[in-house]
């Protein structure tokens, strides 16, 4: 009779001499969260580098108010969206 009411067959026991060996035993396991993980943060940041982030508030200083007032309208251009 068993004494509990499941049973799972295929357990592998994980690398417990030190917490970064068991977490790296655990990650050899699970290599598709590994390489989604960094090639998610890999397009993550080419996204993040190819965006008009800096566009934002280009202009010519020497313009003054004009200057200022491009960035503003800019900025409340996107706020809207």
């Amino acid at each position: 009779m068993a004494t509990a009411e499941f049973t799972a067959y295929d357990i592998v026991p994980g690398d417990r001499r030190s917490p970064l060996r068991w977490v790296l035993s655990h990650a050899r396991r699970h290599r598709w969260a590994l390489v989604s993980l960094f090639s998610g943060a890999v397009v993550n940041a080419a996204f993040a580098n190819a965006t008009a982030r800096g566009r934002i508030v280009t202009c010519d200083p020497a313009t003054g108010e004009t200057c200022a007032s491009a960035i503003v309208a800019r900025l409340a251009r996107r706020a809207a969206q």
